[in-house]
């Protein structure tokens, strides 16, 4: 452990050393950076807050369209817009997300980028990491759930929640699922849950009944706890549990045996302003072998349609074809090296050897710009090597021509770099890379970049996130004359409080050359504390500095800014949303013109979701001042609000809508609305409509919009042969084969597998591995009331890329009723004359001496009789017969190695149920019969007929035993 912390100590230092780097993520003509810390800490259902600063590096003016990049489950507050940026100009934009309740702790990626409308090849992007503070001391176990439930029925599950802490905790319990089914989770919340104890928890469900195919239904049951107001954790307790249950279609979908590519065509109809157009989209994405290994991804969309609203996109096409040892990309896509070299969106070609297990790689690439009257074309090349599973180390080289264009000449260079990927410890992650240029710009230039990026934890509990990048004033690589540096620490203070620091540095025209303008250095600093409140309030409190000067006296420095503000937030977080509230406060000194400016900007976010279906979120953001140097980073004098609505209504159909409004300086803003659907047809096809309105000031207003149509489809490839397959039909065979009917919704299962007979009676097992499989029929599905004729489970060999035919018949259940009974005089009355015999089959009435009466009762009068006025079978010895039954006789029915076995009940009855028609052997075991009683005909033949009940009187009698007298020798009186 020391060791550990003296070699974290020593990077740690020499990273803090170096005094600022790189340009995080600078692309051509655009450049994106971090305002606000690389690394934030946050806890499940909160809410957090990102600044990004953009700066347009060309000479035009370019509108922007921002995308963002987030983990699973994440959601956007504030939804991706559009912004103009004049040649020169930043921007600072804010993004909001939420992270999702129940996510598990760990460090998360945030990307956030934008591109040009005009030309994607101008496009940025930048990434901050969340780090979700771990949970514990709660813990969810499964109880039980239905294996399988038929489509359309309603399920329960079971699960047993466990206080494993040592504190009181109110929990609040949440159920989602994946399929849209509806689910509801009892109780919702647990005020007080002690130490150790445990309460039971059940989730009430329902299916699709229009489900056409088998799938896993998988629910997902979250408990979020929080300690009792009078105590405070450290960390949110959080646990989750999922479930899954298959859920079983009332019709099959006969799937086909060949391997198909799943191919997709949307056409859009769009609009703008009185100006029409179509555009069409042709994508696939899946394998095009059944084992999984050749998967090919493409996508071509035209014409071209910019000029058509903002729903109208650029002639594009792209294609990549991946195996396991390589990859061929090919069309419109973003070629990238490292960090150092390039990284680009462009129209080109590459291939990429990746041998498994080699630890080796390999791959080139050919790019050019197709939008550009000055065209670029890059040719990459890398090559690099894993020698052990926690060091890479790689190679690249890049060659650039640049062709000629009005007074600027053509221009060639060459990047070379080294990047170095190195694991130091669990979670610990350090990138370092080197790299050198040549070019013939300026009658020949050389300088060189480097970078270096650093995560990691120290004791656990301290986290810190550290990047450096440093490009030369003539690198000619990713980007060149700046320097950027960024280190944030988090840790530990004393219960719930924790502290963290952040330093920014970022420099650019680092030679201060007069030619290339101001050489702006920009400095930030920010100190914070924040802690856990009770009742899932979390608040933060901060100082932050910001520092902007011009490096450059010569001409006169163009700026010289200072900036200095109190922050404070708090958040909540609720089981029906999250609600986020900032506050700044601070002073804004323009030195030049010896100008000071007080103001204050308050901001909130807010989500709410009523129904697991719908989803709201709302934003805002005020400024006391918007009239003042835009270039401030930390009084956020910018006006921005709005919201988004998410609904789902049904399973077919999504509706959602946005509005968002924006300002920034006295006489300029821009506004958005727009509104969208989504129907899924039954077939698969999809309906898809949108509008969008934009506003912006000194500019005509917007309206564009589009209507579109999805047809999905699957491409056959070739037959599948690493599977076969089984279909058959399930009949119901009546009055001996004369008369057939089909038997719908029966379940059958082949070896884990399950199908379900649709309404002609037909089944499939479409993708079976070849061998002999056990077929068998699920007897709940089919009733009680039939049976199949063959002997269950019906053995099945299946060959690959063919299918099995099978037919399985059913029939109308027979049953067999009988006693055992003790025969006490037979064929004689109680005086020893004749009786009248015994009736097994009568009316039922009293004056009847019978087993089964017409209600198929075994305790009628007249069968358990007083012995006195009715020919019964267990009577006292003074009527017309005596019989009484025997309990517990073991009696059995046997029929081509079909077994059933009972035990006779107090009265020497037996019962068989749900046998197959025709011929049984009925048995009667003798182990335990009275002493000197035998049984009459123990094993005998006995026919079931179909639907009917068959019944039987097994008697056991006395043994019969010869009396001998024995006469040996001769009695003595005298002896006596």
């Amino acid at each position: 452990m020391i060791d550990k912390v003296l070699l974290q100590l020593m990077v740690f230092a020499v990273l803090l050393g170096v005094t600022s780097t790189a340009l995080l993520a600078q692309g051509p003509g655009v450049d994106i950076y971090s305002v606000t810390p690389l690394l934030q800490e946050a806890e499940s259902g909160h809410i957090v807050t990102f600044s990004f600063r953009v700066h347009n590096l060309t000479e035009q003016e370019q509108e922007f369209e921002e995308w963002y990049d987030l983990p699973d489950g994440w959601h956007a507050i504030v939804p991706p817009g559009r912004f103009v940026l004049e040649p020169g100009e930043e921007l600072a934009r804010q993004v909001a997300v939420q992270v999702p309740r129940g996510a598990r702790a760990g460090v998360y990626e945030i990307m956030y980028g934008v591109r040009s409308e005009r030309d994607d090849a101008i496009s940025d992007s930048e990434t901050v990491d969340v780090r979700v503070l771990p949970v514990e001391a709660l813990e969810l176990l499964f109880v039980d759930a239905p294996e399988r439930v038929m489509a359309g029925k309603d399920y329960e599950i079971r699960a047993r929640m466990i206080n494993r802490g040592n504190v009181t905790l109110s929990v609040e319990l949440s159920v989602s699922e994946r399929e849209g089914f509806p689910a509801r989770v009892i109780p919702q919340e647990v005020e007080r849950l002690a130490p150790g104890s445990s309460v039971l928890v059940r989730i009430e469900g329902g299916t699709d009944g229009d489900l056409d195919r088998p799938r896993t239904h998988r629910v997902r049951l979250t408990a979020e706890a929080l300690p009792a107001n009078d105590r405070m954790r450290d960390e949110m307790v959080s646990e989750t549990l999922s479930i899954g249950i298959d859920v079983l279609p009332r019709i099959s979908e006969l799937e086909p045996m060949r391997h198909t590519y799943p191919v997709e065509l949307r056409t859009d109809f769009l609009f703008d302003d009185g100006d029409t157009g179509v555009q069409a989209v042709l994508r696939g994405s899946g394998y095009l072998d059944e084992e999984g290994k050749r998967h090919l991804d493409f996508f071509l969309r035209a014409p071209d349609e910019r000029d058509v609203g903002v729903y109208g996109r650029r002639e594009q096409f792209g294609a990549t074809y991946s195996e396991p040892d390589f990859t061929v990309q090919a069309g419109d896509r973003r070629y990238e090296l490292s960090p150092l070299t390039t990284t680009r969106f462009a129209r080109g070609g590459g291939i990429h050897y990746h041998p498994e297990g080699v630890g080796f790689e390999a791959g080139t690439f050919y790019a050019q710009d197709a939008w550009r009257r000055r065209k670029r074309r890059d040719v990459g090349a890398y090559a690099g090597v894993t020698p052990h599973e926690a060091a890479s180390l790689r190679l690249n080289v890049l060659r650039r021509t640049v062709d000629a264009s009005g007074a600027l000449p053509s221009a060639r260079d060459s990047v070379y770099s080294l990047l170095g990927d190195f694991e130091l410890f669990a979670g610990d992650s350090l990138e370092l890379e080197y790299g050198y240029s040549e070019s013939n710009r300026d009658s020949g230039v050389r300088d060189h970049a480097y970078s270096a990026s650093y995560r990691g934890a120290l004791f656990d509990d301290v986290r810190y996130s550290l990047r450096h990048r440093h490009y030369g004033p003539d690198y000619y690589g990713r980007s060149r004359d700046s320097e950027y540096s960024s280190g944030t620490v988090t840790f530990p203070v004393y219960g719930t409080l924790r502290g963290n620091l952040t330093c920014t540095l970022w420099d650019r025209n680092l030679d201060r050359d007069d030619e290339r303008g101001t050489a702006p250095r920009s400095q930030r600093y920010r100190a914070g504390v924040s802690w856990r409140l009770a009742d899932a309030y979390r608040m933060s409190l901060g100082v932050e500095e910001f520092r902007r000067e011009d490096r450059n006296p010569d001409p006169d420095p163009e700026f010289d800014y200072r900036e200095q503000a109190a922050l404070a937030a708090l958040s909540r977080s609720f089981g029906w949303g999250s609600v986020r509230l900032d506050a700044r406060r601070g002073r804004m000194d323009d030195r030049l013109v010896d100008e000071r400016d007080r103001a204050w900007s308050f901001g909130s976010t807010a989500t709410y979701r009523p129904h697991r279906r719908l989803r709201l979120s709302a934003f805002g953001n005020y400024g006391e001042r918007y009239d003042v140097d835009p270039s401030n980073r930390i009084i956020r004098t910018t006006r921005r609000y709005g919201g988004r609505v998410r609904w789902d209504v049904r399973n077919d159909l999504h509706v959602n809508a946005d509005v968002s409004r924006y300002e920034y300086e006295e006489r300029r803003g821009s506004a958005r609305y727009s509104a969208g659907a989504n129907y899924t047809l039954p077939n698969g096809h999809a309906i898809r409509a949108g509008v969008r309105h934009s506003e912006r000031r000194g500019r005509e207003d917007r309206t564009s919009g589009y209507v579109g149509y999805t047809v999905p489809f699957d491409v056959p490839l070739r037959r599948k042969q690493s599977v076969g397959a089984v279909e058959g039909r399930v009949l119901v065979v009546e009055d001996n084969g004369r008369r057939v009917r089909v038997m719908r919704d029966v379940i059958l299962f082949a070896d884990g597998a399950s199908a379900v007979t649709d309404r002609d009676g037909r089944f499939i097992f479409p993708a079976l591995e070849p061998g002999m499989h056990e077929l068998k029929v699920d007897v709940q599905s089919v009733g009680p009331g039939y049976v199949p004729l063959d002997e269950m489970p019906i053995r099945v060999e299946v060959e690959g890329g063919r299918t099995k035919e099978v037919r399985i018949e059913m029939a109308r259940s027979g049953s067999m009723a009988g006693r055992v009974v003790l025969a006490v005089n037979d064929g004689q009355d109680g005086d020893g004359e004749p009786s009248e015999g015994i009736n097994l089959q009568g009316d039922g009435s009293n004056n009847n001496s019978n087993l089964w009466n017409n209600n198929n009762n075994f305790h009628n009068n007249n069968i358990l009789g007083d012995g006195n006025n009715n020919n019964n079978l267990q009577g006292d010895g003074r009527g017309d017969g005596a019989e009484g039954g025997l309990s517990g006789i073991l009696v059995e029915m046997r029929r081509d190695g079909e077994l059933q076995r009972t035990l006779t009940g107090r009265r020497g009855e037996f019962l068989f149920e749900r046998l197959q028609p025709g011929e049984w052997t009925l048995k009667v075991y003798d182990d335990r019969l009275p002493a000197y009683h035998v049984i009459e005909a123990p094993e005998r033949n006995v026919q079931v007929e179909p639907g009917e009940r068959g019944e039987v009187i097994v008697k056991v009698r006395l043994r019969e035993r010869a009396v001998q007298i024995i006469d040996e020798g001769v009695i003595d009186p005298e002896e006596e």
